[in-house]
């Protein structure tokens, strides 16, 4: 295999093939959605599993090649303190977040926010339950699998500037099945994930934001489905 460097193996796979085939994938699973809801469970888990995967890909490859965890910003889960504080953190803003109720005056605001993107979002319990699963799984799976692994891949042939910008705009393309509109919002947020990281220099704070914004729009999508009758 001589010169064969695994850590590009797997920045292929992870960072052009993943996003491209999740863009692909998703209009279908979105068409999939709009006629059989129910299956909305079984879309988390296939997300879920496949962000487990891509990540298991990454870590891999970072161990074949002795890639220093600190290199992508992972290098805090040696310290079981900070492991400990970041699942403190996320249980703790969890139940902040669980208690936000929706004023009526903001209901029909939020319905609009939500349009483009409810099918993907949880109407009861047991796809909220689901959801919350996933979210913790996107939250740091993607954290490492872009802000850390990509970035520091890309980083070492172009800018840094530059590299926050291609490692978004791949993030965005992953997200741009669920329309143009939630791609560039997911870009603006891996824009801030990518800064939470470069100032701290840990993806525990970037890992940490994701799964808030990730679980406050599923918290809100379940809340705002419960105020309207089911069909």
């Amino acid at each position: 295999m001589g010169n064969l460097d695994f850590t590009i193996i797997a920045a292929i796979i992870t960072g052009v093939l993943f996003p491209f085939h999740t863009l692909l994938t998703g209009k279908k699973t979105i068409q999939l959605l709009e006629k059989d809801p129910d299956k909305l469970v079984w879309v988390y888990k296939i997300t879920s599993r496949a962000l487990l995967i891509m990540m298991i890909i990454v870590m891999i490859s970072v161990i074949i090649e002795t890639v220093p965890l600190k290199s992508i910003g992972l290098h805090f889960i040696d310290d079981p303190i900070w492991v400990a504080l970041l699942i403190v953190a996320s249980a703790v803003s969890f139940w902040i977040i669980s208690q936000i109720s929706i004023p009526e005056y903001k209901v029909e605001s939020i319905g609009r926010g939500l349009a483009g993107v409810q099918h993907i979002l949880p109407k009861n319990k047991t796809e909220y339950k689901w959801a919350l699963i996933t979210t913790f799984i996107a939250g740091t799976c993607e954290e490492l699998i872009f802000r850390g692994f990509l970035f520091w891949q890309l980083s070492q042939v172009m800018h840094i500037a530059l590299a926050v910008l291609a490692v978004n705009l791949l993030f965005g393309i992953a997200h741009a099945a669920t329309k143009l509109n939630n791609a560039i919002k997911a870009f603006g947020l891996g824009v801030i994930f990518s800064l939470a990281y470069l100032l701290t220099g840990s993806l525990w704070l970037s890992m940490l934001l994701h799964i808030i914004v990730d679980l406050y729009a599923a918290t809100v999508s379940y809340k705002f489905s419960q105020l309207k009758p089911q069909p």
